[in-house]
């Protein structure tokens, strides 16, 4: 098999994807835009990773569900595992038991599948074995998967941590891995010049049932007329909604809401008169169903800091060439 080069969100049926990763959040996001376009198009979901990148993924699909216009929904076929609990059925000291590990991964495929069209799965089985030092049984593993792939209608999107393939003694081994797939991930950052010219809009809101509405329009009215991309357009509208919303029913505060482009990021700020601290901190605290999840999961960057009087809730949206909107 031949690794080209892909994105997370232009698969081919039946593509078996690997990423050599370096930073959790962002193999997280394209996991979840690989799932989200899976469930559009009818597809079954299956996950087997760690416990920490089930909810880092689960947090950033959930993005794609709510608030956005052509969101999918809820009601596919998913199952999700412990990667961990799922190696532990067939390897055994390091050694791979081949008609187990066949036994139990078509088991799942099948059971999510279903009389859904295909079923798109993403696996860190792999890439456990290989950190435990046990690199020919991650091959046979990544051989096990495509044995199973000539049988079943399936997608796999593989994910490595860089930092345990890279180095030398591990440049034979990597190759084999690679060519065990049909691509690997990558997600380009298309920026070409200085970035975006420094563009800032703000306005006052009371703590009133329609505000988090009002403050949407103004930022979208503003990101419109800065050349701003709709796909960027509608991730701001659900990260101001969020942060508004928090001012009007948890602080009951009047609100100000800035929203900043300057270089390669959008930021996004609401101030209330409520403190950075006990309840309000710890209604601040992202979780990966509410809505402040829901905010991690599409942010670069997001925090709060305490003012004079209150506080400042904000979030950074990143931005690329490819955000622009198209010109007319």
């Amino acid at each position: 098999m031949r690794s080209e080069t892909t994105t997370a969100t232009s698969v081919e049926r039946g593509a078996h994807l690997v990423d050599f990763y370096e930073d959790e959040r962002r193999l997280a996001k394209s996991v979840a835009a690989y799932l989200a376009d899976g469930l559009r198009a009818g597809e079954a979901l299956v996950v087997i990773a760690t416990e920490d990148h089930r909810a880092l993924i689960a947090r950033a699909l959930d993005a794609h569900r709510i608030g956005r216009r052509g969101g999918v929904e809820d009601s596919r076929a998913e199952v999700w595992l412990d990667a961990g609990s799922a190696l532990a059925w067939f390897e055994h000291d390091g050694r791979i038991d081949r008609e187990a590990a066949r036994t139990l991964l078509a088991g799942v495929v099948r059971s999510a599948g279903g009389d859904h069209d295909g079923t798109r799965v993403y696996g860190e089985i792999v890439a456990l074995a290989w950190d435990a030092g046990h690199v020919q049984a991650a091959i046979e593993l990544e051989e096990v998967w495509n044995e199973l792939k000539a049988e079943l209608p399936f997608s796999l999107y593989c994910g490595y941590p860089a930092a345990s393939v890279a180095g030398p003694e591990h440049a034979d081994d990597r190759e084999r891995v690679s060519a065990l797939h049909t691509a690997a991930v990558h997600e380009p950052e298309r920026r070409t010049g200085a970035g975006w010219p420094r563009s800032e809009v703000s306005g006052d809101f009371q703590a009133e049932s329609e505000a988090p509405r009002r403050a949407r329009g103004l930022v979208r009215d503003a990101l419109v007329e800065w050349g701003v991309a709709e796909r960027r357009i509608e991730a701001a509208d659900l990260v101001v909604s969020e942060l508004a919303t928090n001012a009007v029913l948890h602080v009951v505060s009047p609100f100000s809401v800035t929203a900043r482009i300057d270089g390669w990021s959008l930021r996004l700020e609401v101030r209330d008169g409520g403190r950075a601290s006990s309840l309000t901190a710890e209604r601040l605290v992202a979780h990966p169903r509410n809505g402040l999840g829901i905010v991690e999961a599409i942010c670069a960057r997001w925090g709060y800091t305490a003012v004079v009087a209150g506080k400042v809730v904000w979030a950074e949206i990143a931005l690329g060439d490819a955000d622009r909107a198209p010109v007319a």
